[in-house]
């Protein structure tokens, strides 16, 4: 008797058991779920929707499924949903923001995740005044976020991003080792479906659309940062995206050098003002790209101040661009392999390269390979020099 009571304080000492609990529509939310044991799982009636006025804080690792919630009009300063606790879950939901109801100012997301281990899955978010997930360290506590997976997620008419990975500061605390795929995002003119900036390292992206947005996937920093800091993006892979009637598929917003180890594989730009632009980031390999019928005159694919840099296979049909289809400023040591003019382009050249009188040797350090630009009406490939820093 006493060994079977040992044994059965031993299971409850160590099981792994979790509550589940069913939400009342009837009652608080946010009570609800702060007052939600750790490893329970608590879990919504799809028909229940809730509006949500004060911010709700999740301390303990949870699992939340099935959540309607909309965050009240004029609610500002304050996202619908902080997630303070590591382990925490949450599938098969859908959050509403308050967007053109707040000043600029106030805009939160509706959900920010301070700590790692999470997995956010099969969810709708939209009209967010900012964005709908922010992984970001929490300034009063700067723990480092350690991996996390966002899936499945689909965005609309959010004010910024769908998804937005972020360190804190000049590098105080980074968001690293975040897998992201299968995200989807419409009518976001201001940012897209996802972004990387500040200081997130080892991010993991996969199968990404994009449509009537600002960009697919971007790669960021702020310029209040110094080359020294440590809010450098490094180590992004990037595959299978595809962006219809945006500005960019992919786009980077970069002020400080240092960014670098971004490798970008499969892209497809449909009718999108430009394809691809990327400054300030170091060894860089862009590959498997297909510019079709690009609606900017201008230069579809735009690499710039960068070292070490690989494009290969990188295919263009119709548009109406008219000036270079690549273009290379300030670039040193590239290797460009496999780009294709398609006979119905307009472009005057195939691939500018530029660099500032004085500063030639990145035409030194070009090489090219198994190229067919023979659709360019003016030449295929162009040197330019030019006074200034070419930005």
């Amino acid at each position: 008797m006493k060994t079977f009571a040992l044994l059965f304080a031993l299971f409850v000492v160590g099981c792994s058991c979790h509550e589940v609990i069913e939400l009342n529509c009837s009652r608080d939310l946010r009570t609800q779920i702060e007052s939600a044991p750790a490893h329970s799982e608590l879990v919504a009636d799809p028909t229940c929707q809730w509006t949500v006025r004060k911010m709700i804080r999740v301390r303990r690792p949870v699992t939340i499924r099935g959540l309607h919630a909309k965050l009240g009009s004029g609610i500002g300063n304050v996202p619908l949903m902080s997630v303070q606790s590591e382990g925490f879950t949450m599938t098969d939901f859908e959050f509403i923001g308050n967007v053109g109801t707040v000043a600029f100012k106030d805009r939160e997301p509706l959900i920010w995740v301070t700590r790692g281990g999470f997995s956010i899955e099969r969810g709708i978010m939209r009209d967010s005044s900012q964005n709908g997930i922010t992984i970001q360290p929490m300034k009063s506590h700067q723990y480092d976020i350690v991996g996390g997976v966002v899936r499945d997620l689909v965005g609309y008419s959010n004010a910024r991003d769908l998804v937005s990975i972020t360190g804190y500061g000049s590098g105080e605390a980074v968001a690293r080792n975040i897998v992201a795929e299968n995200l989807r995002a419409y009518d976001q003119i201001e940012r897209g479906t996802i972004e990387v900036t500040d200081g997130a390292k080892d991010v993991f992206i996969r199968d990404i659309y994009a449509e009537n947005c600002f960009y697919a996937a971007a790669l960021q920093d702020h310029d209040e940062f110094t080359p020294d800091s440590g809010a450098h993006v490094n180590r992004v892979f990037i595959s299978n995206v595809i962006a219809t009637r945006c500005t960019f598929a992919i786009h980077s917003e970069a002020f400080i050098a240092g960014h670098g180890d971004i490798t970008i594989n499969g892209v497809v730009a449909r009718a999108c003002k430009n394809a691809v632009l990327l400054d300030r980031m170091n060894r860089l390999v862009l590959s498997d790209v297909k510019v079709l019928n690009g609606r900017n005159q201008s230069t579809q694919v735009d690499i710039a101040h960068a070292k070490y840099v690989t494009l290969r296979d990188i295919h263009f049909f119709g548009g109406v661009g008219r000036s270079s289809a690549i273009t290379l400023r300030q670039v040193e040591k590239a290797r460009v392999f496999g780009v294709t003019l398609g006979d119905d382009t307009k472009f005057k050249y195939g691939i500018t390269v530029n660099a500032t009188v004085g500063k030639t040797k990145a035409f030194s350090t070009l090489e090219f390979d198994s190229t067919d630009l023979e659709a360019a009406r003016n030449q295929e490939i162009r040197y330019y020099r030019f006074y200034g820093d070419g930005s």
